[in-house]
């Protein structure tokens, strides 16, 4: 099988569709970009959020794994060189093992340190609560024991202590995987603000998959 296939893994927040875009603009030759968040949501306006507001928590929650199974059953029949941004949770889903055995996609991994991910999460909050309808009952049920806790029939943001420990628990379960499958590993943050690294990285991924 061709390897000429790369997937940016890693934390929500940590920069893969970031980096998807990025390449798309440059364009160098024909590549297949997939987001996977924009494959689930598509019916949904392409937004994961909308998935919760529409059907509630545990249905979005199937929903959704549904459709990351379905994403990477499409990326097997793919064969032109592939680039994807994965959702946080990709990696876990029935049929990724049956695909990375068979396709030996190049993983590269966007690490991000616990704090930055906290203060990012924080700030994509508050965009949500400018943008989308804060009086829906299933607003903030995609952070529910993260940042969020369900009090009298609402989704309720808790203290910013109880949510760095609700993220250090999952990062600290998911890291494991990302870390088992990757093939590299990068800072996330040293990309985001060093203009040099983040255009060498760049260039890495465009070499993969040329």
């Amino acid at each position: 099988m061709s390897n000429k296939i790369v997937i940016l893994i890693g934390f929500s927040t940590a920069g893969k569709s970031h980096y998807l875009r990025k390449i798309c603009e440059i364009n160098p030759f024909p590549i297949y970009f997939l987001d996977s968040d924009k494959f689930v949501s598509k019916d949904y306006g392409g937004h994961i959020y909308n998935i919760f507001l529409e059907l509630g928590r545990e249905d979005a929650i199937k929903y959704i794994e549904k459709k990351e199974e379905e994403c990477i059953m499409h990326l097997s029949e793919i064969r032109v060189p592939t680039l994807v941004a994965a959702g946080p949770f990709l990696l876990i889903r029935n049929g990724w093992d049956k695909y990375f055995s068979n396709y030996r996609p190049q993983i590269l991994y966007l690490k991000k340190p616990l704090e930055n991910i906290f203060k990012d999460l924080w700030i994509r909050k508050e965009n949500q609560k400018r943008t989308l309808d804060i009086n829906n009952p299933n607003f903030g049920s995609w952070d529910l024991n993260v940042t969020t806790e369900f009090i009298d029939g609402m989704y309720q943001d808790i203290s910013n202590f109880s949510a760095r420990t609700n993220i250090q628990r999952h990062l600290s379960q998911i890291e494991q995987v990302y870390e088992k499958y990757a093939h590299e590993i990068y800072n996330s943050e040293q990309l985001k603000y060093n203009v040099d690294k983040s255009n060498e990285f760049i260039s890495t991924i465009i070499k993969k998959l040329s």
